[in-house]
């Protein structure tokens, strides 16, 4: 009996123990994710609305409120840190900050036009690089005021797709933005170096790398981040990238697909087969697409009595304006679309990013390469349709 006595205390204090443990650890994880409060201080504002805007575990999250006496409060949960926007239309004021869940305090001076940010450590890591990014910005911003005086010294109109520089002008500014590459590069190998562990890094990569079609560079920076990191959704974009990018890379073949042309009737690239092709990425509303567009016609001309055909696949979403475009750059060659713009189902399969993009395809259909423009498109066709 004695025995059984001591055997049920024993029994129940450790299931006393356990449910204690449990409750603690409850706890914790409940403390560990309790959300962020964003506390916002704007001078000289009342009665104004501030926007919120960030993408929570896959879905965009749009958020708003009142300032109060130049006070606003916003209160949420995020799965991970991410990049977020504020915004005060009345005000035009704008800032971009990572979130995480952490008291946040948002203090903006519209007197001065600066904003200051504390709670978000991943904040404090994206802003460092932001800083080195601002300066770069800056120095291309000037190579470009300098451009558009050179235009007009040399008698030209640089907002004239049809304008060009002078080799000895151009040769000049392409060495100066080269220097701004390398400057950029560094520091993003910096911040990536500095922080593997840091979902900033993996931001920074998409906005540079992921957004601008530079799959080698990111894919460089990828292997230097932390499993959490990679496993982040901003990391699971540079993976998904990666990998689309492996599909078109040069060497490999081509996906092959069937779109509408501008009549309305399918068209299959592999009925191309036999033939060198250039599939060219490109829209209406893409200023640099347009601006290009003259150098493409002059290769067409020159190359397809020779064996060259091109397939203008476009990212418009507007019909008359696709068509419009075509009509006025004088593009004669086959064009497709199922005008869903950025979503449309090639530039997905091809992991297009950004316009202009070009993919040259051999006679089995194999890409031979890739984002070939002006004089590089030149060389390429002359060296293969002799």
């Amino acid at each position: 009996m004695r025995k059984s006595v001591i055997t049920l205390v024993l029994v129940t204090v450790l299931f006393l123990c356990c449910f204690q443990v449990k409750a603690q650890k409850n706890m914790t994880t409940k403390k560990s994710v309790a959300g962020f409060v964003i506390t916002g201080n704007v001078n000289d504002a009342n009665n104004e609305k501030v926007l919120l805007s960030y993408e929570n575990d896959g879905k965009k999250i749009k958020d708003s409120t009142i300032i109060k006496d130049g006070k606003f409060i916003f209160k949420g949960i995020v799965k991970e840190p991410v990049f977020s926007q504020m915004n005060i239309p009345v005000k035009k004021i704008y800032v971009g900050f990572f979130l995480e869940n952490n008291p946040i305090t948002v203090t903006i001076d519209k007197g001065t036009e600066t904003n200051n940010v504390t709670g978000s450590q991943t904040d404090i890591n994206y802003k460092e690089w932001a800083n080195k990014w601002k300066a770069v910005t800056q120095k291309a911003g000037g190579i470009y005021q300098r451009m558009d005086a050179e235009y007009k010294v040399e008698g030209k109109n640089p907002n004239d797709r049809n304008a060009k520089l002078s080799d000895s002008a151009r040769k000049g500014f392409d060495k100066e933005f080269a220097g701004l590459n390398v400057e950029t590069d560094s520091a993003v190998f910096y911040a990536v170096r500095k922080y593997p562990n840091s979902v900033a890094s993996a931001f920074i990569v998409v906005d540079r790398y992921v957004s601008w079609n530079q799959p080698e560079k990111a894919l460089k920076m990828y292997n230097l981040m932390s499993k959490s990191v990679k496993n982040s959704s901003y990391g699971k974009q540079i993976k998904q990238y990666i990998e689309v990018d492996s599909k078109t890379a040069i060497g490999a073949m081509a996906p092959d697909f069937i779109l509408n042309d501008t009549s309305g009737k399918p068209f299959k690239l592999s009925s191309l087969d036999g033939q060198y092709v250039l599939v060219d990425f490109w829209a209406s509303w893409c200023a640099p697409c347009r601006k290009e567009n003259p150098n493409v016609v002059v290769a067409y001309s020159k190359y397809h009595p020779k064996g060259l055909e091109i397939v203008g696949v476009s990212l418009d979403s507007k019909r008359e304006a696709w068509v419009k475009a075509i009509t006025d750059d004088k593009l004669s060659w086959i064009h497709v679309s199922d005008l869903k713009g950025w979503s449309n189902t090639v530039a997905v399969l091809y992991g297009v990013k950004l316009v202009p993009t070009n993919f040259l395809l051999d006679k089995t259909g194999k890409i031979i390469g890739r984002n070939l423009r002006g004089d590089d498109l030149e060389k390429k066709l002359a060296q293969i349709l002799k």
